[in-house]
């Protein structure tokens, strides 16, 4: 248990200098409109990080690899134009909408896009494709009409914070994994 502690420990100190020589964390948060922007400046839609040293080849190839690793399907999953951009969908449960007193999944398609440039990535702010669908039935939600039942008079509602900030972790989580600055899943590397 301890050897496990430790690993962790050592495995975080690493990620988090790399992060730290690489710049800061690519941030976005979720406005009443629908839209994700970058966090603390509502009016950025993109963010740079930069790869000191790292060619677009080589930041390519490490998004491609990373992207792979969070998506279950890499071949309907990810695009890209070769050592210029990587493009990422993933399916996924967004919010849950109340719609005649039941509780529905709104689930729908978010868009990832990063731009490469020798030395940096331009990092798009995500975004849902229209329309989403409530579970797996065939009946249509639209993310915007779902975020706004989240918010009364521009305020978030309290009950309603934990699934609305939980969103917003998970998608800066995947965006920074893609990244590099976060660890994937796939940590056991001794095969």
């Amino acid at each position: 248990m301890k050897k496990t502690i430790i690993l962790l420990i050592g495995l975080l100190s690493i990620i988090a200098s790399q992060a730290q020589a690489m710049g800061e964390m690519a941030d976005f948060t979720l406005l009443e409109t629908g839209e994700f922007v970058v966090a603390g400046n509502e009016s950025e839609k993109s963010v740079v990080i930069p790869f000191e040293g790292k060619s677009a080849e080589e930041i390519y190839q490490t998004l491609m690899t990373n992207a792979a690793l969070v998506v279950n399907n890499p071949e309907r999953q990810l695009s890209g134009v070769e050592n210029s951009v990587v493009k990422v969908n993933i399916t996924q449960h967004l919010l849950t909408d109340v719609t005649m007193m039941l509780p529905l999944s709104c689930t729908g398609t978010m868009y990832y896009e990063f731009q490469i440039k020798d030395g940096r990535v331009k990092v798009n702010a995500p975004y849902v494709g229209r329309p989403c669908h409530y579970g797996t039935s065939d009946k249509i939600c639209y993310f915007d009409s779902v975020v706004k039942r989240y918010f009364k008079k521009g305020k978030l509602k309290e009950k309603k914070a934990e699934e609305f900030n939980s969103l917003i972790a998970k998608t800066n989580l995947i965006i920074n994994t893609i990244l590099g600055l976060q660890p994937t899943d796939n940590t056991e590397n001794d095969w």
